[in-house]
């Protein structure tokens, strides 16, 4: 197997053979959790691989997906979203359940409705950093900021803005 990280963490081994395959293949990808404290839960399978790829690419990333033993979810109506398509698999030494969101693009906006398509994939993917800790390549800090924002203020209804003002009940995220 490939050594990608300078100063291994622990990760799965199917995280650690897909991140092998997408370099071998050379695939371009960039995990949308960049903070070390949400890339260390994907990793070990605590939390679920959000991972954006180029859409020219779908095809090649969803074989190599398969033939590494993932298995395509198809999820359920309001929780299906245009450009993410759900894959699992098992890590057979933990038993932990692993989830990979592959993202080819971004649809955002109020919960249940994502009416928004932002074109900036290819703008992420452009400068996306390698980290050299991980072995693999993460979304640039200040975009994965922006994309935070936008999906955020995006949720917030003109109700919620006045709740807040008027510092009643909110119904907004802690992110928010």
């Amino acid at each position: 197997m490939l050594n990608l990280a300078t100063h291994p963490y622990p990760m799965l081994h199917p995280i650690a053979g897909l991140l092998e395959a997408l370099h071998r293949n050379d695939i371009v990808y960039c995990t949308l959790k960049g903070n070390d404290q949400h890339l260390k839960k994907a990793l070990s399978g605590e939390s679920d691989l959000d991972v954006l790829f180029d859409v020219r690419q779908k095809a090649k990333v969803e074989s190599v997906l398969v033939s590494l033993g993932f298995k395509e979810f198809d999820v359920i109506g309001p929780r299906r979203f245009k450009d993410i398509v759900d894959f699992f698999s098992l890590d057979p030494d933990s038993g932990k359940l692993i989830h990979v969101h592959t993202h080819y693009g971004f649809t955002i906006g109020e919960p249940f409705l994502k009416g928004y398509q932002p074109d900036i994939a290819d703008h992420i993917l452009k400068f996306r950093i390698y980290n050299e800790d991980y072995g693999l390549y993460c979304i640039k800090p200040e975009l994965e900021l922006t994309l935070l924002y936008m999906t955020e203020t995006l949720k917030i209804r003109s109700r919620d803005v006045l709740r807040l003002f008027l510092r009643r009940n909110r119904s907004v995220t802690e992110k928010a």
